[in-house]
């Protein structure tokens, strides 16, 4: 048995740059997964994932060319059907066992000779019986065979990984095409870009594989211009070593990211330029040797608003943009190539002249746009349909009105500033610069009511409205872009639940899920005092919508109520907590982080568990009650022991305090208020019989018991805080 390194690569057309490095890591991950199943790495085997625009591979350390030995215990049949009265084996069992160790994949080592219709029963009795153990499961009695398996081979076992490994890859769309196989017949190909050739080695020898239409060699591609085109790869650890010596290509993700950080550097430290971890894993994507060079544009074009600026450069054209000393963005960017050379020019001269069309397309919009006025907008959002069965653009601009003033008025804002800022929240959508670049919707809205000298907060609103536009973006910093931004958000998910839009399994095409959590953001984060369950209901009026139909407005508190508690425990608060808290929620949002923080110094103190677990007996007390139990029927002159006046008397008073705290929101004060509750209800439950035969007692009781659990719980479910 050989221990070497095991290397593997597809070359093939350019791959998707955004994707790259998930589509290799998932390749490499697949297959290291599949090898270690079949045991042939060790403790000692180490993964290397390779990615470029023109590949995908991996290498790893250590690994065996065949799998060692191993016993396995195998379930056949039950015991009465497995022996005939003689306690021969039955021809069932017989049949079974020669099924089993006759199929190949199962790998079985025996000693003699089987043909699935021709064996010797000598041979198999004395098998069965040697290997036989009976075993217990369940209520019957079973036949296990204990079995040594082979190792698998290693060429079997990459064959079946890489194989499966193509299967599951994350690709949204396959491309298909067809290849003249090794036996010259056209076959269809299914893959993310067309694959051009397999190598595959163990240490210095070729591992004999297939895929996609492909047989594998020894044989890898380097780069396109610089670098040789045909290298032979004498071993599977000198493959990174002769690409980049050979093929001027770095096939590691990570030290080509770190070399073109590390050549950026060279020109501009990294807090100049306007560089995401996003733009630079794909501009890694895009480059196989990396070299930076420094471009510039007209300054005129700086009149232009930067967000385009830096969209155009970072999105369309993948340059990095670069910001002045007051850190403003300057008519400097970076060009990341592919061609490393001592004459530049000519890479930098055609980049440039890209660039100057691109920027003249977006000023010729923008001095389109600002001949009218953003309000002029709003007759042409009337063409724009939203929705077939939802109107116009217009029509839900209207609804985003009625709504940004319904809460505008709770949250105590300015009427008129709500109504300017709901009606021009859409009107850029038709404007030139956004029909160009839809990325920008928003912020020229904001930039063209600035030019019309609208109220500083409607502009901003009009921004921040959009806000968070995905998965951890920041969220709206003003009360009036929070109100407009909860308008839009709640107007898209009832609407388009009310026509039957909703999301299914990982489907959201409409972004509900999106916006859902962007509500809970928005009000959790930024306080805002609103309750779910009104923005739902004045959503649901602004559209004529009758939510009682089909149990709707459950189902939309319940979707609300999984993306909250997902997004908690994201935040790694308790489960058990997050269910407390969410068990009686109540729609106010601004108030779960306060509780969540109440109940972890609430936990803190020696009498919260005792606490806990008496309402838990409560709660199973009031559960198996026969009857409906109203606790306005509780008659303190049906009390008989003294342990029920101390209860009463004692929960009066904690009601009447927690009443207050509750109103003022202070929460942790609330639950250690509970406290006092403990020795009273501790007495009460050794002295008092509740289920007692005298019905008029029973109830009375359970009257009192239902007050103390609703005072209680009103913070959270404590019954839930303890198993």
């Amino acid at each position: 048995m050989t221990h070497e390194t095991l290397l593997l690569e597809l070359l093939t057309e350019e791959l998707p740059p955004k994707t790259l490095k998930i589509i290799s890591e998932s390749f490499a991950a697949e297959i290291f997964k599949k090898l270690k199943n079949d045991a042939l790495t060790s403790e000692d085997s180490k993964l290397n994932v390779f990615a470029t625009p023109r590949r995908i591979g991996l290498q790893i350390t250590d690994i065996k060319d065949k799998g060692e030995v191993s016993n396995k215990e195998l379930k056949i049949l039950p015991k009465e059907i497995s022996f005939d009265e003689e306690g021969k084996p039955t021809e069932l069992l017989r049949k079974k066992i020669i099924g089993i160790i006759s199929n190949p994949k199962n790998r079985i080592s025996i000693d003699f000779n089987i043909k699935e219709n021709d064996f010797d029963k000598k041979n198999i009795d004395s098998f069965i019986l040697k290997k036989i153990e009976f075993k217990t499961t369940g209520k019957q009695e079973y036949l296990f065979l204990n079995v040594n398996i082979d190792g698998i081979g290693l060429t079997t076992s990459v064959q079946m990984a890489i194989t499966e490994s193509i299967k599951k890859l994350p690709i949204a769309k396959v491309m298909s095409y067809q290849k003249l196989n090794i036996e010259k017949k056209i076959e269809d190909i299914r893959f993310v870009r067309p694959a051009h050739s397999l190598l595959a080695l163990h240490g210095d020898k070729t591992i004999h594989i297939n895929a996609i239409g492909l047989e594998s060699n020894r044989i890898t591609g380097g780069h396109r211009f610089i670098g040789e085109r045909n290298i032979e790869i004498s071993h599977a650890e000198e493959y990174e070593e002769q690409l980049e010596r050979i093929g001027k290509v770095i096939p590691n993700f990570e030290k080509r990211k770190n070399k073109v950080k590390a050549e950026i550097e060279k020109k501009f430290q990294l807090d100049h330029l306007y560089l995401t971890e996003e733009l630079l894993n794909e501009i890694t994507s895009l480059c196989e040797f990396p070299a930076v060079y420094e471009g510039s544009f007209d300054n005129l074009f700086l009149n232009i608003p930067p967000e385009c600026l830096i969209l155009t450069m970072q999105k369309h054209q993948r340059y990095i943009p670069v910001k002045t000393s007051t850190g403003k963005l300057s008519n400097k960017f970076l060009i990341v190539s592919n061609i490393k050379t001592d004459r530049p020019e000519a890479i930098i001269n055609g980049n440039e002249r890209v660039l100057k069309a691109r920027l003249s397309d977006a000023q010729f919009f923008f001095t389109l746009d600002r001949q009218n006025r953003l309000e002029n907008n709003l007759d042409t959002l009337k063409k724009v349909i939203y929705h077939n069965r939802l109107g116009n653009i217009f029509e839900r601009t209207q609804r985003l009105v009625f709504l940004t003033k319904k809460f505008g008025i709770i949250l105590g804002l300015d009427e008129k500033l709500c109504e300017r800022s709901a009606l021009l929240s859409k009107a850029d959508l038709v404007s030139k610069m956004v029909g160009e670049f839809p990325e920008l919707q928003g912020v020229m809205g904001k930039y063209y009511s600035q030019f019309d000298c609208e109220n500083s907060e409607v502009s901003i609103s009009i921004e921040e409205h959009y806000l968070p536009r995905f998965s951890g973006d920041q969220i709206p910093n003003t009360m009036l872009g929070n109100c407009l931004s909860l308008a839009d958000k709640i107007e898209s998910i009832v609407g388009l639940w009310s026509v039957g839009v909703t999301p299914t399994g990982e489907k959201d095409p409409m972004g509900l899920r999106r916006n859902a959590i962007g509500i809970i953001r928005i009000i959790m984060e930024n306080k805002v005092n609103i309750n779910l369950d009104d923005i739902i209901n004045y959503a649901s009026q602004s559209l004529k919508y009758n939510l009682t139909l089909d149990d709707n407005f459950s189902k939309l508190k319940s979707f609300f109520l999984e993306r909250l508690s997902n997004l908690l425990k994201e935040r790694k608060f308790p489960i058990a907590n997050i269910d407390a808290v969410l068990m009686n929620f109540d729609g106010k949002l601004f108030e779960i982080s306060n509780k969540l923080d109440a109940i972890s110094h609430f936990l803190s103190i020696p009498e919260s568990r005792g606490l806990c677990a008496t309402n838990k007996r409560i709660n199973n007390i009031l559960r198996k009650a026969t009857k409906n139990i109203d606790p306005e029927m509780l008659d303190p002159n049906l009390f008989q022991e003294k342990s029920e006046f101390i209860l009463f008397n004692q929960l009066t008073v904690v009601a009447t305090s927690t009443s207050k705290l509750i109103s003022d929101k202070k929460f942790k004060e609330t639950l250690f208020e509970l406290c006092k509750l403990k020795s009273p209800v501790d007495n009460f439950f050794n002295d008092v019989l509740v289920n007692t035969t005298n019905e008029k007692l029973r109830i009375n009781r359970l009257c009192l018991l239902m007050t103390l659990n609703k005072t209680m719980n009103e913070v959270a479910e404590l019954s839930l805080l303890v198993e």
